[in-house]
């Protein structure tokens, strides 16, 4: 399934090589944009499958996306499989309640935490100042660019596992 998946992966031009620019400024001869997967029904089923085989052991918990790429991904988990699922904001609201967390959540609540891609791991520290009140079990990534990010939040304490890796697409 893996390797379908990578290869659906390619055909939707999720990863591509040329030259940009990312998030962190830095220079890049690829790219990877998992949120032109989020088109295609057969490629989140399967990925989501596989997000869910690395949960099995996990218990009593809610999912929360990454905005904005680890979101969709989040939302399908939780319709597929019956998970609680949270949202996250990606500022808060200036209005109403003012929430950058909305669902049905309590304080030291478990949650996992997805995240589309991860490369220095900034948009996942920035998200993890938001969740201080939260039980994190696991943060998993659907595809690690092993630019230092996973290493970095494994510093901090956090369980961080990946569906993919950079090099399932480069080869």
């Amino acid at each position: 399934m893996r390797k379908t998946v990578i290869e659906w992966l390619k055909k939707l031009e999720c990863f591509r090589e040329g030259d940009f620019v990312l998030k962190s400024g830095k220079k890049s001869g690829y790219y990877m944009d998992l949120k032109k997967a989020t088109s295609d029904p057969e490629t989140v089923k399967s990925i989501i499958d596989m997000i869910y085989e690395k949960l099995l052991h996990v218990k009593n918990y809610k999912i929360i996306g990454v905005p904005y790429g680890g979101i969709p991904y989040a939302y399908c988990l939780s319709y597929r499989y019956d998970i609680p699922c949270l949202m996250m904001r990606k500022e808060q609201k200036k209005y109403g309640t003012k929430n950058l967390i909305e669902g049905n959540y309590s304080k030291n609540d478990s949650i996992v935490i997805i995240e589309d891609v991860l490369t220095t791991g900034k948009s996942l520290t920035e998200s993890l100042e938001h969740l201080k009140d939260f039980k994190i079990e696991k943060i998993i990534v659907i595809v690690d660019r092993e630019e230092g990010g996973k290493e970095k939040l494994e510093s901090l304490g956090y369980s961080i596992e990946s569906i993919f890796s950079i090099k399932d697409f480069k080869n």
